[in-house]
């Protein structure tokens, strides 16, 4: 799903208010200016009618706030009634600092959630797949230059398709392939593979650990790894 239709999607959920969802989780970046950002804002103030503040608009910044005191402070407040409007907003920001203990309490106010509050989640990767069970879930990319749409990258998210239904012997061949593309071209393409696993897990929450290999070769791409076989463990456990 682009960007455009991110917002189409959810311009057509707000059609009609009685059964708009109360959770949404949006896999981009919390930074001002990105478009992840921007996206996530303008649906909040649809949402409050016009404005992004105000006592009906509740921020959590984990990158700055943090901890699981300020977390619950947050999620009381979430929980009161609204001062001015019919609902509620809670925009929590760079959810992916979010440990476990955090993640779990967000899980508890998401398993029975106030009538009234919408909660709208920004992180760069995936949180606990129970999380992701009770959310909305849109990936927004990055756009980092022309590579991002790239017919390079199509074809290799296609080959990478291709060959998750294959044997061991034809994964590993992948690897060669995979380490001669660019760098940049190889972290969005990992990029892209989380998203799309990402979105299965609605339906296949038992891949959960392919999606956690998927986020460690992320990781080690942009450290000082051997790529070889960073990419040897990606081929053989995350493409499932």
């Amino acid at each position: 799903m682009d960007n455009s239709q991110v917002t189409q999607t959810l311009n057509s959920l707000l059609e009609n208010e009685a059964t708009l969802p109360q959770a949404y989780l949006f896999l981009g970046s919390s930074d001002l200016g990105t478009t992840s950002r921007g996206i996530v804002e303008k649906f909040a103030s649809q949402i409050t009618g016009g404005k992004l503040s105000g006592l009906d608009l509740v921020m959590y910044d984990a990158s700055i706030e943090g901890g699981i005191e300020s977390l619950r402070n947050t999620l009381e407040l979430a929980s009161l009634m609204p001062a001015q409007g019919k609902r509620k907003v809670v925009l929590m920001l760079n959810m992916q600092l979010a440990n476990i203990q955090m993640q779990n309490a967000l899980l508890k106010i998401l398993e029975e959630p106030p009538k009234h509050t919408l909660f709208l989640l920004i992180s760069r990767l995936p949180l606990l797949p129970t999380i992701i069970s009770r959310c909305q879930v849109f990936t927004i990319p990055r756009v980092t230059g022309e590579i991002e749409n790239s017919d390079e990258l199509t074809e290799a998210m296609q080959k990478l398709e291709q060959t998750r239904s294959l044997g061991l012997t034809e994964k590993i061949a992948l690897i060669t392939s995979l380490s001669e593309l660019d760098d940049l071209l190889l972290t969005q393409l990992v990029e892209h593979w989380i998203y799309k696993q990402v979105a299965e897990l609605k339906t296949a929450p038992e891949k959960y650990k392919a999606v956690r290999v998927s986020l460690e070769t992320l990781g080690s791409l942009r450290g000082n790894f051997n790529k070889k076989m960073v990419l040897h463990k990606f081929v053989t456990l995350a493409l499932v």
